[in-house]
C-alpha cells in the first residue's frame, strides 16, 4: 500500500473571485486529472513551482481563468479551466507550497485575472 501525500497547494478556479489554499491536498495523477477535468499539462513558475492545466482545455472551450502576461503586464496567453499551482522538487516531484512561493504567486497576480510570469 502506497502512501497518501498530501501537500500545501494553491486552486485558481475558472469564473472564481478567489483563490483557494488547500493545506492537505492529496496529490496524484487521479486528483490532478479531476481537480483540471482531464489530461494534465505542467507550466513551470519559476524554477520551484509548477501550474497544472487541463491539457485540452482550450480545445474543450472551457472557462477562461487567467492570461499569461509578459515583463511589462502585456498578455501573451489565455488559461482557461482550473489550474493548480504546487511547489515542484529539483527532481520534477510536486511538493507543497512554502509560504515564500505563495506571497510570490500573490505578487505576480497584477490582478485576479492577470498573471505574470516572469
Amino acid at each position: 500500500m502506497s502512501k497518501v501525500k498530501e501537500i500545501v497547494a494553491m486552486g485558481l478556479g475558472a469564473g472564481k473571485e478567489e483563490a483557494t489554499l488547500y493545506k492537505k491536498f492529496v496529490h496524484s495523477l487521479e486528483n490532478l486529472q479531476a481537480y483540471v477535468g482531464g489530461y494534465i499539462e505542467a507550466i513551470r513558475l519559476g524554477e520551484d513551482m509548477v501550474i497544472w492545466l487541463n491539457e485540452e482545455g482550450k480545445l474543450q472551450n472551457l472557462e477562461p481563468n487567467f492570461s499569461l502576461t509578459d515583463r511589462e503586464g502585456v498578455p501573451y496567453d489565455l488559461v482557461v479551466g482550473n489550474v493548480l499551482i504546487t511547489g515542484v522538487s529539483k527532481a520534477g516531484e510536486a511538493v507543497s507550497l512554502s509560504d515564500k512561493q505563495i506571497k510570490e504567486i500573490e505578487k505576480r497576480f497584477l490582478s485576479r485575472n492577470h498573471l505574470n510570469m516572469f
